[in-house]
């Protein structure tokens, strides 16, 4: 293929790769059981449901709060929703005993980045006309008759969060909110902590139930697994081991699946036609000005301070228990330590000890894979020893 053609579609097919992971499966069956719950409330049986199709006005029984799902940009919240869609009852036809066909539809996603006010989106969603409660009366009948069971909000990150666009967002999760079914919309952090101003009323019916979507750990089988997956879609150019890589790999991306793509796209780039794409390649596109943004968001979430997240909102989640991000700036305390203990000896280092040094850690066993050099009874770093070996990190990451 054509460079560029190549390139297009590599990424296309790493962002459709879905590993189905612990954490995956864990909120899919959480959803599936209660859009279940909500269908064993609202329909009893098929005289009930016939019965109520005639109705003027239909009630529907609610079980749940609103629901976000949250978690950093390129982690994989909306191939989650798309797994749910899969995993949901496909749509299919029932004819009523005086002919008429009812669609039913188990759920249903709705992009939100192209709408601007409640009206539309409920207009959007039962095709009616009218506005305000008319509306939502009309969204209810169709929710009840075709058997809509949970409702999945994507893409709401698309609308710039200035004060006036929050409130309108607001009103927009507000209308979906009083329609009674069960719904998750996906949010950022940013915009997370932009709902967190709104009013105490609004907080109440849209932040009571949050689930974070985390990266997998370095050392998980998930991570491996997802490699592997990735290592699939062009096994003769991708050469990097999933085992033995894995916690290097997670060092470069965070965890997070868009910008082990992105990465992925990048070393291939500089291979075409002529070579593979291994941990070394892997290495030079994360210092690659192509990779700048997200090289700097990786650095971040490795190095979270209280002063870091005081800068970047959009890389932490305000929901998330004190005790967790006390936890996270210990555990990444260590790995500094860790790390600039590690760059110091490499920056040593003449390049080809560098190269040898680099073969000798990926033929290591996988358990040790991504610690080099890490010396248990060494003592404790000084604070000059840190900011020393800190600059030597950097000046590494620039010079390559």
């Amino acid at each position: 293929m054509p460079k560029e053609w190549a390139l297009r579609q590599l990424y296309q097919a790493l962002e459709a790769a879905f590993y189905p992971t612990t954490q995956c499966v864990r909120i899919l069956q959480r959803w599936l059981s209660i859009a279940y719950a909500h269908c064993q409330g609202n329909y009893s049986g098929h005289v009930d449901y016939l019965g109520r199709l005639y109705q003027k006005k239909v009630e529907i029984m609610r079980g749940t709060h609103a629901m976000c799902l949250t978690g950093l940009g390129g982690v994989g919240k909306t191939a989650l929703i798309n797994a749910a869609k899969r995993v949901f009852p496909p749509t299919m036809k029932i004819v009523t005993k005086d002919g008429m066909f009812v669609p039913l539809e188990s759920c249903r996603i709705m992009q939100m980045e192209v709408r601007t006010n409640p009206n539309d989106l409920l207009r959007e969603f039962c095709g009616g006309t009218g506005s305000g409660k008319d509306l939502t009366d009309q969204s209810r009948r169709l929710a009840f008759t075709n058997g809509i069971a949970f409702v999945f909000a994507d893409e709401f990150q698309f609308n710039t969060l200035t004060t006036i666009a929050s409130a309108q967002i607001t009103k927009m999760l507000l209308a979906l909110n009083s329609l009674g079914i069960p719904f998750v919309y996906a949010a950022n952090f940013s915009m997370l902590h932009t709902l967190n101003k709104r009013n105490q009323q609004e907080r109440q019916r849209l932040n009571a139930d949050i689930t974070e979507f985390v990266p997998d750990q370095p050392d998980s089988e998930d991570w491996r697994e997802t490699l592997a997956l990735l290592k699939e879609i062009a096994p003769e150019t991708f050469v990097f081991d999933p085992v033995k890589d894995a916690i290097t790999m997670h060092g470069l991306c965070a965890g997070m699946k868009r910008a082990m793509a992105k990465l992925l796209v990048i070393a291939y780039s500089s291979v075409h036609h002529k070579g593979y794409v291994g941990i070394d390649e892997l290495t030079r596109a994360y210092k690659a000005g192509d990779y700048a943004s997200d090289r700097e968001d990786v650095l971040a979430l490795q190095y979270m301070t209280t002063d870091v997240r005081r800068k970047r909102k959009d890389l932490w989640n305000p929901f998330r228990s004190v005790n967790d991000m006390a936890e996270q700036e210990r555990q990444n305390s260590e790995k500094r330590q860790e790390h600039f203990a590690d760059s110091s000896t490499l920056a040593a280092m003449p390049k080809a000890e560098r190269k040898e040094h680099a073969q000798a850690i990926r033929q290591k066993p996988a358990k040790a894979a991504g610690i080099r050099n890490r010396d248990v009874t060494k003592s404790k770093l000084t604070a000059e020893e840190l900011k020393r070996n800190m600059q030597l990190f950097r000046d590494g990451l620039k010079g390559g």
